[in-house]
Formats: C-alpha cells, structure tokens, sequence
C-alpha cells in the first residue's frame, strides 16, 4: 500500500515537473521583445501598438501654453525699471525685500529663487520663458543681468571700492 502511495506522488511531482518545464519553455517563446527574434532594421510601431478594438478611435489632448505678448513686454518693462533703481543693497537680509518688490508687477507664472553662495554672496533670480533678471550682490560689487524677449543681455555693475 505504501508503495502504491509513493508511486502516485512520484507521478504526480513528475507531471509538475514537465508541467513547469513546458510552461518556461512557451513563456520564452512567446515573450514579447525576445531579441533574438526581433529585426532592428524592420520594426514598425503600428504593430506594437495596435487599439483594443478596431473601432476605437484615440483621442489625445494636447495642452497648449498661451504666452502673452502683454507678460513678455512686462516682464521686459519691469526689469528696465529695476535697472532703473539702481538697488545697491548688499546685505542679505534685503533679498526677500527685493524679490517680493518686483515679483509683484510680473507676470503670475515668473519664477523666482534666492540663492546663498560662499563668502556671503548672494543672488535673487526671476525668470519668465526665455527671459531673466538676476541681482546679484558679492563682496566685489553688486551685478544686475536680464536677458530681454529678443535674447539680448543686458548688465550694469556697481564695483565697490577694494
């Protein structure tokens, strides 16, 4: 009797066994980018991916940022403005002050940042687009530079008195 129960359970490991063989066996023939199959030179995505359905019609949306003309030339009219200031604060504690002062008359989507540097240097950076103002203040002096709608740079330094 107990040779008849192990005979059964030798069969039935054995028909796992090649269950689980012919299984790995197929899973490698049928995957999908098997590179030994697969012509580099002769790949057509429409194949990859084809609808679901043959009447399924895709759909995309396509997000288009509107840039106003008005905001450029803001951007523009304010960092004249503040070259026109002449702002020579070398402190950091006025960095804020003066990223709040003129982040408040550009366009809403600006961007602005505040970076330290060694030796207690410091910049206040704005950009919108393709354009930037940055004040920056080292112990050397104080750097203006904006990069205008057209892409033309424009400076003005104030050099301390080594």
């Amino acid at each position: 009797m107990k040779i008849l129960i192990l005979g059964v359970i030798l069969i039935i490991v054995i028909a796992f066994v090649y269950g689980l063989y012919r299984l790995s066996r197929n899973h490698h023939r049928y995957t999908l980018f098997n590179l030994k199959n697969i012509d580099l030179n002769n790949i057509h995505l429409n194949r990859l991916f084809k609808p679901v359905h043959k009447d399924s019609k895709v759909q995309s949306i396509v997000m288009v940022e509107q840039i106003s003309p008005e905001d450029i030339k803001l951007f523009d009219d304010v960092a004249k403005l503040f070259f026109e200031k002449q702002i020579r604060k070398y402190e950091l504690d006025a960095a804020q002050h003066i990223q709040a002062e003129f982040l408040n008359k550009m366009p809403t989507q600006t961007q602005t940042q505040i970076k330290q540097f060694d030796l207690g240097e410091w910049s206040v950076f704005w950009s919108y687009k393709h354009q930037s103002l940055e004040y920056y203040a080292s112990r050397y002096g104080i750097f203006y530079t904006h990069v205008d709608a057209k892409g033309v740079e424009h400076k003005q330094e104030y050099m301390f008195a080594v």
